[in-house]
């Protein structure tokens, strides 16, 4: 049975009433980017789709095109604008000057695996356009060969996992997440990491990387967190964030 899986990034920069986040662009571009690469998996472009600065139907009907093709993963992102809401006990994510969603509405995307990034900030409330597409070329057939042994290696390590589906925070309860020019500084901490790496490595272990240097960055101001299922077995293995053929 052929493995189906999709990436979502969705982004939002900011407005009139936002304060512009010059990363957020730059994130979905280097997360696209590692996605693409053999250590992310080698993803066809066909498999990612990119929403920057939309509006909630277009989300929507995306999300509702995701999940009627039964991927078996989906890689999800979100990088913009968001605030923690005590009374649901969740985040919400901003989707432009006017509209946003809970993140409950991007749970359950994959039918058996799904890794979710969210990089707002998660404090209490103070008071896009399909993007980004770049065309990625195999000029050989040694590409083709790599991205064949990688995208096999890529699934074989996702379905020797239980089915899992796990979250990462670039913030806690109560923290900022920091913007730059060059991106969130956790989504540029996990992907430099997940790029940089040498040998295979789960998104758990990226994550926990990443968050050692976040809030060193910070001076201890930004607190990255995760939300992994309740595993029985100590033995266990987590959704791969780096592959090596």
């Amino acid at each position: 049975m052929v493995f189906k899986r999709h990436a979502l990034l969705i982004g939002y920069s900011g407005s009139d009433i936002h304060r512009t986040l010059q990363g957020v662009p730059k994130d979905l571009e280097r997360y696209k980017k590692y996605l693409m690469s053999t250590k992310g998996g080698s993803w066809y472009d066909k498999e990612i789709t990119i929403l920057y600065n939309t509006d909630i139907s277009s989300i929507n009907k995306t999300i509702e095109k995701i999940k009627n093709q039964k991927n078996d993963f989906v890689f999800f992102v979100y990088s913009g604008h968001g605030y923690y809401n005590d009374d649901e006990d969740c985040r919400y994510i901003g989707i432009n000057r006017t509209e946003k969603l809970s993140e409950k509405r991007f749970s359950r995307l994959g039918e058996s695996y799904q890794i979710s990034i969210f990089d707002s900030c998660s404090e209490e409330p103070e008071i896009v356009n399909e993007a980004i597409q770049q065309p990625f070329e195999v000029t050989s057939e040694e590409d083709i060969e790599n991205i064949s042994s990688t995208r096999f290696r890529y699934e074989k390590k996702i379905k020797e996992c239980i089915t899992q589906r796990l979250k990462f925070y670039a913030a806690k309860k109560g923290d900022s997440a920091f913007d730059t020019n060059f991106g969130a500084c956790y989504s540029q901490k996990l992907i430099d990491i997940l790029m940089a790496a040498t040998t295979e490595m789960d998104i758990v272990k990226a994550h926990d990387i990443a968050t050692e240097e976040v809030i060193k960055e910070t001076n201890n101001n930004q607190h990255p967190e995760k939300v992994l299922p309740p595993f029985v077995s100590f033995e266990l293995e987590y959704l791969p964030g780096v592959v090596i053929v």
